[in-house]
């Protein structure tokens, strides 16, 4: 009984993938993961937000997630 490998061509489920990611990985988006290491400031703009990261990257955070982001980033 072999159980099949998965290759390049098969289809994960986001929330396996996410699930599998380190602890420094954040939903910031729905489209977008971040590792918290490399964010350098978290800017508001109109109840959402932007991080922005070490390579210089801007990266949108939902209205919705940004109460948790702000947390996380913050500690407390």
């Amino acid at each position: 009984d072999r159980s099949p490998s998965r290759g390049l061509g098969d289809v994960y489920k986001r929330q396996d993938l996410e699930s599998q990611l380190p602890i420094t990985f954040l939903r910031v988006h729905r489209s977008y993961i971040v590792n918290t290491d490399f964010i350098t400031s978290l800017k508001n703009t109109a109840g959402s937000g932007k991080l922005l990261l070490q390579n210089g990257v801007d990266v949108p955070v939902s209205r919705r997630i940004m109460p948790m982001v702000r947390t996380v980033i913050t500690g407390t």
